[in-house]
């Protein structure tokens, strides 16, 4: 889980690019404790908040520059989102090629 918590971590500050970024955290069962690692891959200055409920009823991640103006949604129904039209064009473009 700790492994999976920074791999989305680091991608959503990566996409913000921001050096103090906002992060909120939101996994069913998710602690502080389970979360140690994310120090590691965590810019300092950034914020990290770590909601009680899961974040698009699967969880996940949701980064933000501090004035909010930049949002990185990198939970797991919006990671499927972006895969799902990935494979659209994927598909697409190997059927409908020429």
């Amino acid at each position: 889980f700790e492994e999976t918590a920074q791999r989305f971590v680091t991608e959503a500050v990566k996409a913000v690019d921001s050096d103090h970024p906002v992060v909120r955290i939101g996994f069913r069962d998710v602690s502080k404790r389970n979360l140690d690692g994310i120090s590691r891959v965590f810019p300092k200055g950034g914020k990290l908040v770590i909601d009680e409920k899961p974040i698009d009823e699967l969880g996940g991640v949701v980064a933000t520059d501090p004035e909010g103006r930049v949002v990185f949604n990198n939970t797991f129904k919006s990671r499927l989102e972006r895969l799902d039209n990935q494979l659209l064009t994927l598909i697409s473009s190997t059927v409908f090629a020429e």
